[in-house]
Parts: structure tokens; sequence; C-alpha cells
């Protein structure tokens, strides 16, 4: 079964429903994923100072005081699979669409869908999320040291 995506009017790609909804299936296993890295039960059970190495915060830098096993097994069986997935779906989609663009075309409207929003996550919110971390674990608390 064939759909025809409309984007702003115009005909964009055609491709079958169950690759779009496995598509969407997957983002939601990988959000998933990252929700449920502050209740893993195999952390420790405070959180990890800011500013000594190795910088155990960086990679869960929350953790809840309620945790469950169950979300270590499903995290384990994601972390198994789920970036191979990614690569995967990602070549599917890519494929067709750089046949259809043209090289140039599709590196110059990937810069900008994916390097403006990238720039803006980094310069932007990352710090704004990172804050509270070091509010938590950090000598000196305060917005300007940080």
């Amino acid at each position: 079964m064939q759909i025809t995506v409309l984007t702003s009017g115009r005909v964009k790609s055609k491709a079958s429903v169950a690759l779009y909804n496995l598509r969407g299936f997957a983002i939601l296993i990988v959000v998933s994923f990252h929700s449920f890295l502050a209740y893993l039960a195999s952390q420790p059970s405070s959180s990890q100072p800011f500013n000594s190495p190795p910088y155990h915060w960086t990679a869960f830098p929350i953790t809840d005081s309620e945790r469950w096993f169950g979300f270590d097994l499903f995290c384990a069986w994601q972390y198994i699979y789920v970036m191979q997935f990614m690569f995967f779906l990602s070549g599917l989609f890519v494929w067709p669409s750089l046949l259809r663009r043209g090289a140039r075309t599709f590196i110059c409207s990937r810069a900008l869908r994916l390097g403006l929003p990238f720039l803006l996550g980094a310069y932007l919110l990352m710090p704004l999320a990172h804050y509270p971390v070091y509010r938590l674990g950090a000598d000196d608390p305060s917005w300007s040291a940080f």
C-alpha cells in the first residue's frame, strides 16, 4: 500500500505506511530509553559530582531515588539493537531522497534541516538543560560560575 505525503500542499514522497509507522515506533523507543535512564537500579544511589573526572553526570545527569529493575532490562535490550536499527531506517529513507533531489540539493537541505536545530540546541537548550544538574553537584551553584 502506497501513500502520498503532502507537505505545504505539494507532493513530497511516496513510501509505505508500514515504514513510516516503523520510523515513528523507533523514535518512541529512543525517547522512552532516554526517559528511563534516571530510574535504572544499576546506577549509583547519588548523583555524581559535576567537576570530578570521569564526569559520569554526562551519561546520567539526574538519578532518582525511586528505581525499578524492569527499566534496566528494557534499556539493556534497547541498547543492543536500537542504534543499528536507526541507521538502517535512515538508509531506507535517505536513498530515495538522494536520487530524487540530487547530491547537492540533498546535502544543502540536510545541512539546513539538521544543522540549524543542532546549533540552536547546542548553544541555547543544552546550557539550560545542564544548569539544574550543575546546581546539584557543583561547589558554587551560581549562574555566573556555571
